[in-house]
């Protein structure tokens, strides 16, 4: 599978395998088996992850599948965590708790350069000092509330850390979340990401911008943050969802309308990486709607271009 060169690329999450489970070259190699049944090229984003112990297989087996496959990829939060049930929040006032989160991070760094991977996302993170999920895929819950302008200042403090970490060999990207205050999620209105540091870009949630829009009851809320970050997009992470929920669909199972969203966030008809970010065991999905979804965005993506070249 030859990719051409400066293409825009149809990406896979490999969190559509779920977070643990199956080992993450397993779970690369039944995505790259998805490209080829859709006959597209590869772009495959290393999602969050439980901690993967053997560093050193893991990247000659990535390495060599770069290699021969010309498999692109990129890497999305951190599979080196200090435990399990670890949740990385460089946010936290818990000086341990962010600094854990940064070294985790920064091993991703080490990570990308290893692998090839020029793209680094994570959570800008949250106004509390820690974070348990109980259930994979459930909610987060939060322990010990943080001010949000003291998590503010601490996660910008994180990032600028990161950038002359990363030394612009990767490009640091952060997601927007789901407008969640009960949850004490950041980065999830337009008026925040005035506060990114110059040279950390943005990886959009289509479902988080759908979902964060119906909470708000804001028909003008997808518009207005996505000309607050359009500039700053490299990726996409494509899910859809009924607006009830973040239920991380995949495109067309759900109401949003990602069609526009893809078009409003392309840059001169340059339209970002798009990334399959779904969930297969919580919505029951077989490999062949993976596959099918491939194809679905490969015409999402030509159907934005021809009317960019119409204009």
């Amino acid at each position: 599978m030859a990719v051409t060169q400066g293409a825009d690329l149809i990406g896979v999450s490999t969190i559509f395998y779920g977070f643990g489970g199956i080992p993450l070259v397993e779970k690369v190699g039944k995505i790259l088996n998805a490209f080829e049944a859709a006959e597209v090229p590869a772009l495959i984003q290393v999602g969050a992850s439980r901690p993967e112990r053997n560093y050193t297989d893991i990247v000659r087996e990535l390495t060599r599948l770069g290699q021969e496959v010309e498999v692109k990829f990129s890497i999305h939060q951190s599979i080196w965590l200090p435990s399990a049930d670890f949740y990385i929040n460089i946010a936290s006032s818990d000086e341990r708790m962010r600094r854990s989160s940064i070294e985790s991070l920064k091993k991703s760094i080490v990570f990308a350069r290893d692998i090839g991977a020029s793209q680094l996302s994570f959570h800008a993170g949250y106004a509390t000092d820690m974070l348990t999920q109980a259930v994979e895929y459930g909610p987060l819950d939060v322990q010990n509330n943080v001010p949000y302008a003291d998590a503010y200042r601490n996660s910008i403090s994180s990032m600028i850390e990161l950038l002359e970490y990363a030394e612009r060999e990767v490009r640091l990207s952060i997601e927007n979340s789901n407008y969640r205050p009960e949850r004490r999620y950041m980065f999830s209105l337009p008026e925040d990401f005035d506060r990114l540091p110059e040279n950390i870009g943005v990886i959009l949630n289509s479902g988080h911008v759908y979902y964060s829009s119906k909470r708000l009851n804001s028909p003008e809320y997808a518009k207005k943050i996505m000309g607050c970050v359009k500039e700053r997009v490299m990726e996409m992470h494509v899910n859809d969802n009924d607006g009830s929920e973040d239920q991380h669909k995949l495109v067309g199972y759900g109401r949003a309308p990602i069609e526009q969203m893809i078009e409003q966030v392309s840059m001169n008809g340059k339209v970002p990486n798009l990334i399959i970010e779904a969930h297969q065991r919580r919505h029951h999905y077989l490999d062949s709607d993976l596959v099918e979804n491939i194809k679905t965005l490969v015409s999402l993506e030509e159907t934005v271009r021809k009317s960019f070249s119409l204009n």
